[in-house]
């Protein structure tokens, strides 16, 4: 099964069924296997079986057709995430060779400072065709307007590339990660298989669906959901499309979850509201404990990231229902395996660690990527027989479940004492005036490395560095208190939403204390 029959499927069974809501605009599955047959066609007119198809835009109903027309076609989609830098746009549009791009109207003039450097384009497609006529093409309705709605296709191979989707970055350039139709296929059925996505289910998508994270689109179309887009998010608005568009199921980053819960309590519970799926960052147990009490037990998490097609492990409600009834240590749980999944803690040398102790997370299953685009190196590194080191440092438990305890890049050596980053954080977070906290590394010419922290206060409220210090000598280890801690009003983030460790090391010298 490739990822473009969860359309072709629900059309037969149920054409009049809603596959796509956004800013008043409803599809069908039957209205969408004929606009994404459409889109086949006249991809096959402007481009060769294996060309690059990219596509730069807001979430829009047109992003979830490509998503499934353009590997339907034997072609290979390649998102670009809107917040990134014009420049970041065309270095991926040139490593990849794209050779179609679509745009929204809104990044037209920011792409037009960098058109030159994507020397592969040559064949610009605006979604708004009212924008078409200044790039001598044709708009997206208008090109698929002009093509046949019938007609035969060759089916893509299982193994066929789908998608290059580029990772973040955390550590060091962005990769392209390759995304078979295989890989994308099985993720979602997986997820289906462990998670909640009945028939009924109505999905809103917050994250960029230049982001993994937006692969929900797929899991949702699997049993012939619906899938409700925001543009971006917007923390007022969650609650307003939640509730106003029953939504069933969502997906938070930490930050956003943060943010939601800033907003003012309505004063009811959403009671349709099933899950809302948490990740792409540590999740603070505070924060979860609030988000509960708001909106009940329908958090859920698990553990992916790009090179898995979504997510590899999972955490159910149950669980969590688990950890508010005293087991708390489950909240800090990213679960466990998904049915067609495996995972293990490994030493340095290859050898696996018992329960309880640390170690590098490696990662099995056919969901997990192809390979890296033109980058061999980087791919052969990250494998060892058929295994996939990810950089993860993670610890089990007797019950199989995994916990996540930072990045191994991340790992702080200070006198000779290693310290984990996500254990001050985690304490940190702790302390209620805290809305965010980063804990990192800086180089000291006494501990090798010192320990310090950069705390985002919340709103209205003061906290002082001493009283950090004071809170973190009462709950860790001497040696894993921050010698430095500094109140700001933001941690800088990366596209993807991910705090960046990197600018905040550069910033460090500069913050005031």
């Amino acid at each position: 099964m490739i990822i473009w029959d969860f359309i072709r499927l629900n059309a037969q069974r149920n054409p009049g069924r809603i596959a796509v809501e956004a800013a008043h605009r409803r599809i069908s599955f039957g209205q969408m296997h004929a606009r994404c047959t459409s889109l086949m066609n006249a991809l096959c007119a402007i481009t060769q079986p294996g060309d690059r198809v990219a596509v730069l835009a807001q979430n829009v109903p047109e992003f979830v057709e490509l998503y499934y027309a353009v590997p339907g076609c034997g072609r290979v989609l390649v998102p670009l995430n809107p917040r990134l830098h014009p420049r970041d746009w065309a270095w991926q549009l040139a490593l990849t060779e794209a050779r179609v791009l679509f745009i929204g109207g809104e990044f037209l003039e920011p792409f037009a400072t960098v058109r030159q450097d994507a020397h592969a384009l040559t064949r610009i497609v605006p979604l708004d065709n009212a924008k078409a006529s200044s790039y001598e093409s044709s708009g997206y309705e208008a090109l698929l307007s002009a093509a046949s709605s019938g007609g035969w296709r060759p089916q893509p191979a299982l193994d066929d590339p789908a998608w290059i989707m580029f990772t973040s970055g955390t550590s060091g350039q962005p990769k392209g990660v390759v995304l078979s139709q295989r890989n994308l296929a099985l993720a979602a059925i997986q997820t289906v298989v462990q998670g909640d996505y009945p028939a009924d289910t109505r999905t809103l998508v917050t994250f960029s669906m230049a982001h993994i994270a937006a692969s929900s689109v797929l899991n949702t179309h699997v049993n012939g959901g619906c899938t409700l887009l925001m543009p971006s998010f917007k923390a007022d608005d969650w609650l307003r499309y939640v509730i106003d568009y029953r939504v069933t199921n969502s997906n938070l980053a930490p930050t956003m979850m943060r943010f939601v819960l800033d907003q003012p309590d309505p004063g009811r519970r959403p009671e349709h509201l099933r899950a809302v799926g948490y990740g792409a960052s540590p999740m603070p147990v505070a924060l979860l404990k609030e988000f509960t009490e708001r909106f009940g037990n329908v958090t859920a998490t698990g553990f992916g990231m790009t090179e898995c097609a979504g997510a590899i492990m999972w955490h159910p409600p149950s669980a969590h229902l688990r950890a508010l009834q005293g087991e708390e240590r489950l909240l800090r749980s990213c679960g466990q395996p998904m049915c067609f999944a495996d995972a293990g803690v490994f030493n340095d040398d290859g050898s696996p660690c018992p329960p309880g102790e640390s170690g590098e997370l490696w990662l099995y299953g056919e969901q997990l990527f192809s390979c890296y685009w033109r980058n061999p190196d980087a791919t052969a590194a990250c494998r060892v027989n058929g295994w996939f080191r990810g950089g993860d440092l993670a610890v089990r438990d007797e019950e199989g479940f995994f916990y996540i305890r930072g990045r191994k890049s991340d790992l702080i050596n200070s006198g000779g004492e290693k310290v984990l980053p996500g254990e001050v954080e985690e304490a940190i977070s702790r302390m209620p005036g805290v809305a965010q906290v980063a804990v990192l590394g800086i180089s000291d010419p006494r501990w090798g490395e010192k320990v310090v922290a950069a705390v985002v206060p919340r709103a209205g409220l003061d906290v002082s560095p001493e009283a950090v210090m004071a809170h973190c000598r009462g709950e860790l280890a001497g040696f894993k208190v921050p010698r430095e801690v500094r109140a700001l009003p933001a941690l800088p983030v990366n596209a993807a939403g991910k705090v960046d460790r990197s600018v905040l090391k550069k910033q460090w010298p500069e913050l005031q204390p």
